[in-house]
């Protein structure tokens, strides 16, 4: 009888799992706040990719505007950043994992972020990315 009640009790559980990985998917974003944050973003397309040794600046020519960023650093890397020419403050920065910081970021910006330089600080190693979407 006991065993009987166990595995009901993880069959609804494995039911419930599957239903929110699949069916509920949305709702359960926006209740996490998953889905808000992407929203917020105002993702209408565009994107901008790299792979820059450290240290090294790369200007890409134009400001982007993303709502999105995915990044790969390699160990040795200090410092990533995404700046504006001309403006004492990064639009986004972020410790390398040579200072304890990730190898990997996986995000979406709250507000879009506008950039025109991407950055790389540390003593060899790469940096390799992009951004997703444009702000409205």
């Amino acid at each position: 009888m006991r065993r009987q009640a166990t595995m009901g009790a993880l069959l609804l559980i494995i039911v419930g799992v599957v239903l929110g990985a699949t069916v509920f998917r949305t709702n359960v974003a926006e209740a996490t706040g998953v889905a808000k944050s992407v929203s917020k973003g105002g993702v209408t397309g565009g994107s901008q990719s790299w792979s820059i040794g450290c240290p090294q600046s790369f200007a890409i020519g134009s400001r982007a505007t993303a709502s999105g960023l995915t990044l790969h650093l390699s160990p040795s890397v200090v410092w990533f950043a995404l700046k504006v020419a001309g403006s004492p403050l990064p639009a986004f920065s972020t410790y390398g994992p040579a200072q304890g910081g990730p190898a990997d970021v996986n995000l979406s910006f709250s507000k879009p972020v506008s950039f025109d330089t991407v950055e790389c600080i540390g003593s060899g190693g790469t940096s390799a990315g992009g951004t997703v979407g444009n702000g409205k």
